[in-house]
């Protein structure tokens, strides 16, 4: 089987490329059929298996292994028995009632709607783990671009995100809501939509430090846990959002660790903006 799948994909690679394929035919009792032109195996007749490329077949025989039909379409007797699997790519295949099957009749089209919607589905997935790979590049950059710009807002992160994780929570979902609504309300406003975009800007600038805080947290576990003597910040800080974007790039676990890490982000970036104004 395994034999038969790689002979499948590398036959499907070339199927635009080859107008005609051209082999050597040779039926016979118990041997193998590779052919160019139309094929019949009658009724009675024993065939090992069935390579067909650009042209038609029908089987009203018997066949021990797979029969296998590239740019071409195949028809199946009700005498016909193909002890295995029947692949037709790029054709159509008939099936009369009484054929017999033994492993499954698989019919891959190759039509200009199938190779659209595969191109189409091949592209947005291209697109997805594109976007998806620069946005975890540029949240690497931009933690490291924090701790060595303003390494004290990130210390000041780290710490809330340690000492009062869940007033980051419920001071997170507040902002995000109060955020929304906001830039929500500009954007019907036309003179609003520049405010909106710049406050916009400003809570991913303050998501971004909670992120570079929450990379600190998550170096320095993983500095505990491995019994390092890392001191470096920008080392730490590094590992951590490494740690963190593997997190975020997980199938379905992604988006629901995205929304948490946003939310404990800027809760703990608000507080710091809140004990700033206390201060002052």
């Amino acid at each position: 089987m395994n034999k038969t799948i790689v002979i499948i994909v590398l036959l499907v690679g070339l199927l635009f490329s080859l107008p005609v394929a051209v082999f050597a035919a040779g039926p016979g009792l118990g041997q193998k059929i590779v052919a160019y032109q139309e094929t019949l195996v009658p009724e009675g007749q024993i065939v090992k298996n069935v390579l067909l490329v650009g042209k038609d077949g029908i089987i009203a025989g018997q066949v021990n292994d797979e029969v296998i039909v590239i740019k071409g379409s195949l028809t199946l007797k009700s005498s016909a028995k193909v002890a295995d699997r029947v692949f037709v790519i790029g054709g159509d295949i008939k099936q009369e009632p009484g054929a017999q099957v033994g492993k499954g009749v698989f019919n891959i089209s190759t039509s200009n709607a199938t190779v659209n919607s595969f191109m189409l589905g091949l592209v947005t997935f291209a697109g997805i783990e594109l976007i998806k790979l620069v946005l975890s590049g540029s949240l690497i950059l931009a933690a490291l671009i924090v701790i060595l710009v303003a390494p004290a807002a990130a210390e000041n992160s780290a710490a809330k995100l340690k000492g009062a994780m869940f007033k980051s929570a419920i001071l997170g979902i507040l902002g995000l809501i109060c955020f929304g609504l906001l830039i929500a309300v500009l954007t019907k406003l036309l003179w609003g939509i520049p405010l909106a975009v710049s406050i916009l800007l400003l809570l991913i600038v303050l998501i971004i430090i909670g992120c570079t805080g929450m990379s600190l947290v998550f170096g320095e576990l993983f500095k505990k846990g491995l019994d390092s003597s890392l001191q470096s910040p920008l080392i730490i800080t590094a590992i951590g959002s490494l740690l963190l974007v593997a997190l975020l790039n997980l199938p379905i676990v992604g988006p629901i660790w995205a929304v948490i890490v946003i939310i404990f982000a800027l809760g703990a970036t608000i507080q710091i903006l809140f004990k700033k104004k206390a201060a002052d």
